[in-house]
């Protein structure tokens, strides 16, 4: 019966209701991504990194490809009781179906969340690797330059930062 009305409610919506994975495809996924990591070379890991990073942030924190692109460079500090605090950026919501804009400084609030050891240990080393690259205009944490460098092409004049197509392709 909730299987009728799911599917009834999304044919009264427009657009297509997407296609999620069997549960072993994930379970499957985070298996071989772990044992890659573990051999991988710190070319691959720079590459790959905004990948198993965005992996294992959202199984804990969901957000948004846009919010997680926009993670700021400096996102990682030391709590008062000695925790692992990650600052992310968080969409002020603007509601509505209409097309909307969005501006980093006026429409992304700072949010900060405790992350595991295991997690920051990565990040910080995704940033000590990364730290005498060219910076993002915008000032994430993401780098164009491993990236590019990876698939064997310079960073075109244009690009100002690490976006949601850098992520496709480091997908696929």
């Amino acid at each position: 019966l909730e299987e009728k009305i799911s599917q009834r409610s999304w044919k009264n919506q427009k657009g297509k209701q997407r296609y999620l994975a069997d549960f072993n495809t994930y379970l499957k996924f985070n298996e071989i991504l772990n044992a890659f990591w573990a051999v991988a070379t710190e070319s691959q890991k720079l590459f790959y990194f905004p990948l198993y990073f965005w992996w294992n942030l959202t199984a804990i924190l969901p957000l948004r490809v846009t919010e997680f692109l926009l993670t700021p460079r400096d996102c990682l500090d030391i709590g008062d009781k000695g925790e692992n605090v990650l600052t992310v950026r968080r969409t002020r919501l603007k509601g509505g179906f209409k097309k909307v804009a969005y501006r980093i400084a006026e429409d992304y609030e700072y949010k900060k969340y405790i992350i595991n050891e295991s997690l920051s240990a990565e990040l910080r080393s995704y940033i000590k690797a990364t730290d005498k690259m060219r910076k993002t205009e915008i000032g994430t944490l993401f780098l164009q330059s491993p990236h590019f460098k990876y698939v064997g092409r310079k960073v075109p004049f244009k690009s100002r930062y690490y976006n949601y197509e850098n992520l496709r392709i480091c997908l696929a």
